[in-house]
């Protein structure tokens, strides 16, 4: 069966601190697919974001948080660390700026289809790197707090999570290796998770 997963990440307000931000997830699949979807979803997401801007100063400050998930997931869990936005119920109304992600992966791939739209955004795309930034942050808290007793969901998001940043930092990223990138993260998450099982 293909996992799709889509995310709609609306932005209610300027960027700022604690500005609101809701999330909605839909998903065809549930339990462990679903959750493996969830990872590879905010890989896809950071790679592309990152790749989006090229090296610059905006890519290197998501990269350098991405780096630094396996620190702040585990107290974002535990409700001890602000994440700088705060996340809300959908209000019923689409947010100023909106960020849409689409996924759809089939059995043994990875390497499939990913997808980011964006509304609410003048032609230049104004303050992108704020709220490329918010949004992604985001998204790793809403998933942190809806899966928050589960230890090794939370391990294997804060992974991807440095993984994906320390392929910036690599200067790993291209145009077109956005699947193969998620596909190697994907791969060195299941090494790990039978090293812990063995």
């Amino acid at each position: 069966m293909n996992i799709c997963l889509a995310v709609e990440i609306h932005i209610h307000g300027a960027i700022a601190d604690e500005t609101p931000l809701s999330i909605c997830l839909k998903s065809n699949v549930a339990g462990e697919e679903q959750k493996f979807g969830e990872i590879a979803l905010v890989a896809f997401y950071a790679i592309r974001t990152m790749s989006n801007f090229g090296v610059c100063e905006a890519a290197d400050k998501i990269a350098s948080l991405l780096i630094q998930a396996p620190q702040f997931i585990p107290k974002w869990a535990k409700g001890e660390l602000p994440c700088g936005v705060t996340l809300i119920s959908h209000p019923g109304r689409d947010g100023q700026k909106r960020m849409y992600l689409d996924m759809r992966l089939s059995p043994g791939s990875v390497d499939d289809s990913f997808d980011v739209k964006y509304s609410g955004f003048d032609l230049v795309s104004t303050g992108m790197n704020i709220y490329a930034l918010a949004s992604l942050m985001a998204l790793l808290r809403y998933l942190t707090l809806m899966r928050a007793d589960d230890s090794t969901f939370l391990t294997r998001l804060a992974q991807a999570s440095l993984m994906s940043g320390q392929c910036y930092a690599q200067r790993l990223i291209t145009l077109f290796n956005h699947g193969e990138l998620v596909s190697r993260i994907i791969a060195t998450l299941a090494d790990l998770d039978r090293s812990t099982n063995k």
